[in-house]
């Protein structure tokens, strides 16, 4: 950006978070599981308009971590839940969300359950993980 004349001041402030966002999202990073080293799996548990946001962030922020291939956060919607999936590439997000009734790219992907809850959501995306690994072990 700097060298197409952007301000590097103006960028940052942009860029910027308010502080509640930064720390809600350190809070749902903080409270993720890892599974087989390299997935993440991360619980919203407000409901609200910036739920989707907190998790979209997070998921792309749990790909920093070294070793992390993968992130999924779920959140709570008005009748259900939705997922935000992440991927480095080297696991098919895309794939894994068709699972569940959604679709997206091979690197952001994501759901929505509608009746189910947080705990639910949970479950079913750990059984696709499960599964997406004993695909690949069988390969």
């Amino acid at each position: 950006l700097r060298r197409s004349g952007a301000d590097q001041e103006t960028i940052q402030r942009l860029l910027q978070d308010d502080w509640v966002t930064f720390i809600n999202r350190a809070e749902i990073i903080k409270r993720a599981e890892v599974f087989y080293g390299k997935v993440a799996l991360a619980l919203v548990s407000q409901q609200g308009e910036r739920a989707q946001l907190l998790a979209a962030q997070a998921a792309d922020e749990l790909l920093s971590i070294e070793d992390f291939a993968a992130s999924f956060v779920i959140y709570p919607t008005v009748g259900g839940t939705a997922i935000s999936a992440r991927s480095t590439g080297d696991i098919n997000v895309q794939v894994m969300m068709e699972q569940l009734g959604g679709g997206g790219h091979m690197t952001i992907a994501g759901a929505q359950l509608e009746g189910v809850t947080l705990s639910q959501a949970r479950e079913r995306v750990l059984e696709v993980i499960h599964e997406y690994f004993a695909e690949e072990a069988g390969k």
